[in-house]
């Protein structure tokens, strides 16, 4: 077993709505549990919960108010789980599955063949329905990874290989809601994705570390959002407020950013401006999320079970950690 640990640190202001830290760390949460290696982390304000999924096996976790740590969902049928989204209003966890070769469950003759997403319930981890998106693009490799909602409970998913981002809607019908060269490259591409409450979506393309602003009602109109720095790396992004964005970046390519960026739109997210960075070190971070106006990541350790052999990855036993990172003013 490993320990799922969260941090607490100071933080010191800056000309933004957040603020980074360099100093101070606290151990204020100590949770048993198995070893998970989530890829993503997210918290519902509703329910008053961190989720975390699990890249080597294939389940869906949650930690409550007061630490404990549990299992709410499982399905053999999932390979890896990467990206979670919580409709804590509708009930619904939405699960993105693909197989990179790590999981238990995993095809070690057909990786990066498998682009999912699963609906379940969040009262009892029933499975409500399945998408095999990747049949909507048979002829291609792919890879499932971020999803994101919007205000009427549509789903969006990134596919990191093909150049594919999917829509599944409220009557449960999977469509490809926007394909486009640009979102082509060598290693992964599209990753994180966020809805803004304008009515658009913020991808960034982890290849080349670039942003992108996508209509909802028109994803044709899509624009790059014009901002001087690059983002490779790039992987998981999550709101601050309307205005600011965090990205947090790890591993792409020979590119070891494993760092997280506090971008500021203008214009509505025509332009952005990088206003901090704040390096993580060598932990492979991939995502964030935002509790009661304290900005947190996950510290996977992802690149470590990457690297070794089928026989050694049941016995590694790294400590994955949701670290605290920041806040935003007047938290």
């Amino acid at each position: 077993y490993i320990s799922l640990t969260l941090f607490a640190f100071n933080s010191e202001s800056i000309a933004s709505n957040a603020s980074f830290v360099d100093s101070g760390q606290v151990k204020i949460l100590d949770t048993e549990s198995k070893s998970v290696y989530p890829e993503t982390l997210i918290y519902n304000d509703v329910l008053g919960k961190f989720f975390v999924g699990s890249v080597r096996y294939s389940a869906v976790y949650e930690i409550d108010k007061a630490g404990k740590y549990k299992q709410i969902l499982k399905d053999d049928n999932l390979y890896s789980v990467m990206g979670i989204a919580v409709d804590g209003k509708r009930g619904k966890v939405f699960v993105t599955n693909s197989d990179l070769g790590v999981s238990v469950n995993s095809d070690y003759d057909g990786t990066l063949q498998v682009a999912g997403l699963g609906i379940y319930s969040l009262e009892n981890g029933n499975k409500l329905a399945y998408h095999d998106l990747a049949s909507l693009r048979p002829e291609s490799e792919h890879f499932a990874n971020g999803v994101t909602l919007d205000a009427n409970g549509n789903a969006y998913v990134t596919d990191s290989i093909a150049p594919v981002i999917y829509k599944v809607d409220t009557d449960n019908k999977a469509t490809v809601f926007l394909e486009n060269s640009e979102f082509e490259g060598e290693g992964f591409n599209l990753n994180g994705i966020v809805y803004h409450p304008d009515g658009y979506l913020i991808a960034v393309k982890k290849s080349s570390g670039t942003l992108y602003k996508i209509p909802v009602d028109d994803p044709e109109a899509f624009s790059q959002i014009q901002i001087t720095d690059r983002f490779v790396a790039g992987d998981g992004l999550v709101f601050i407020d309307e205005d600011e964005i965090v990205l947090i970046s790890n591993n792409e390519e020979g590119v070891a950013a494993n760092s997280a960026y506090i971008i500021k739109g203008t214009n509505d997210w025509q332009s952005a401006t990088l206003v901090s960075t704040f390096p993580l070190g060598d932990v492979y971070p991939t995502t964030g999320a935002v509790k009661d106006g304290k900005i947190h990541v996950i510290h996977s350790n992802l690149q470590v079970m990457r690297r070794s052999d089928e026989k050694d990855r049941e016995a590694l036993r790294l400590i994955p950690s949701i670290r605290q990172i920041g806040s935003i003013s007047g938290n």
